[in-house]
């Protein structure tokens, strides 16, 4: 955090016009996201333990891609947070929500992700820490299931999520 305000330019990447002026609402939802991370990922895994197995390290990247999905839901984006975008409560319908998003939607991406053979020798060594990159969102937001998931291609007219991973910017 110290680094925010003693660096110009994180300070004017953090606190820019555009994330000043954005719709709490949504924050809240991407922060309630974040809050049932757990419970999403154990969801995940669940869908296949065999398949999944790695989806425990790869919980930021399953927070910044459902963060993602919800922001480019353009049907019902706005649906959501008129109804679960003003409360820190999480409501059971919006758990399931989540839940649905992260089986559905996400757990498709990281299978496809995790067959790319780009990764194939860092998954034979166990060394899984580019499920914390950039490059590894960028790459998941580039990927055929991507773009039949809803997620969005055109980041131009939506929220991108900004996925320095270690601490989710929105």
């Amino acid at each position: 955090m110290r680094r925010v305000f003693e660096d110009d330019k994180v300070y004017e990447a953090v606190f820019n016009k555009e994330r000043l002026h954005a719709d709490s609402r949504h924050i809240l939802l991407c922060y309630k996201v974040e809050r049932r991370l757990r419970k999403l990922t154990e969801d995940i895994k669940e869908k296949g333990i065999n398949k999944y197995w790695f989806a425990p390290r790869a919980r930021l990247l399953i927070w910044a891609l459902s963060c993602q999905r919800i922001l480019n839901d353009k049907e019902h984006l706005e649906t959501v947070a008129d109804e679960d975008g003003h409360s820190l409560v999480i409501s059971a319908n919006y758990s399931g929500y989540l839940s649905e998003l992260a089986t559905l939607k996400v757990a498709p991406i990281l299978a496809e992700l995790m067959a790319d053979k780009e990764y194939a020798a860092r998954i034979a060594d166990d060394k899984l820490g580019f499920l914390r990159t950039d490059a590894a969102f960028d790459k998941c937001m580039k990927l055929p299931t991507t773009n039949t998931n809803g997620f969005g291609r055109d980041w131009s007219d939506t929220c991108r999520i900004e996925a320095s991973l270690g601490g989710l910017e929105i």
